[in-house]
């Protein structure tokens, strides 16, 4: 379930989307952007991730270093969480 992508394709990316160490993702699979659990090495988010997130900005708080997951696992699955809302 959980696949290391380097993403291949990623060009130089913008200041925002790319963020030191592994980041692994926890919304929901968009096709062409990201796959649910997909981990990222070195914050390196493919183009199509890139777009997503300069169309809806708060989408890169789905993006969470790979130590912070548990926690943000928890954070996602209750009702009324910041994080939920995304």
């Amino acid at each position: 379930m959980n696949k290391v992508k380097e993403a291949p394709e990623t060009a130089a990316a913008p200041a925002k989307a790319r963020r030191k160490g592994d980041l692994m993702y926890l919304g929901p699979t968009i096709a062409g952007a990201a796959r649910h659990g997909t981990v990222f090495r070195n914050g390196m988010l493919p183009k199509g991730a890139q777009a997503c997130i300069a169309e809806l900005p708060m989408m890169e708080r789905l993006f969470v270093e790979v130590e912070k997951a548990p926690d943000a696992v928890k954070e996602l699955r209750k009702s009324r969480s910041a994080l939920g809302t995304v």
